[in-house]
């Protein structure tokens, strides 16, 4: 017997929430996580991404009354780790394998500077989601300051 608990999400990769409203059904991917929305890969977190998901919705949940409440309160802090994954993401795949003479232009600039100080690129594959992203770290690793 499955019983309806809640209204919770399930997010596809193209960003966009969608919520469930015939039940809980939650299914993780390590997978999903791996490939973004034009191509780029997140080498590696797929694994850890969905074990953050599980903690962060068992944490939402755990003595919950407001199973609905609960729900969102997912989604938000989902939204806001995976999308400084799908930023960072995409940063590297700009900087490392966009291809043509502004892709060279950025690279030329800002590789002897990632050269001389390594900690310029984001390590938000290593490190996780919770550093910062913000444009400040999108100028110094472009070798925009």
């Amino acid at each position: 017997m499955v019983a309806v608990l809640a209204d919770l999400h399930c997010f596809l990769m193209s960003d966009v929430l969608l919520p469930r409203r015939e039940g809980v059904a939650i299914g993780v991917d390590p997978a999903r996580s791996l490939v973004m929305k034009r191509g780029e890969i997140l080498g590696g977190q797929g694994l850890s991404l969905t074990m953050r998901d599980a903690r962060v919705l068992a944490e939402c949940l755990n003595g919950a009354n407001d199973f609905y409440a609960a729900g969102h309160a997912y989604a938000r802090a989902h939204d806001a780790y995976f999308k400084a994954c799908v930023t960072t993401g995409d940063w590297m795949f700009e900087m490392f394998f966009a291809v043509g003479p502004e892709a060279d232009a950025k690279r030329a600039r800002a590789l002897p500077k990632i050269a001389a100080d390594p900690t310029r690129v984001p390590d938000h594959g290593a490190s996780g989601p919770d550093l910062p992203y913000d444009e400040s770290v999108r100028r110094r690793f472009f070798g925009e300051d």
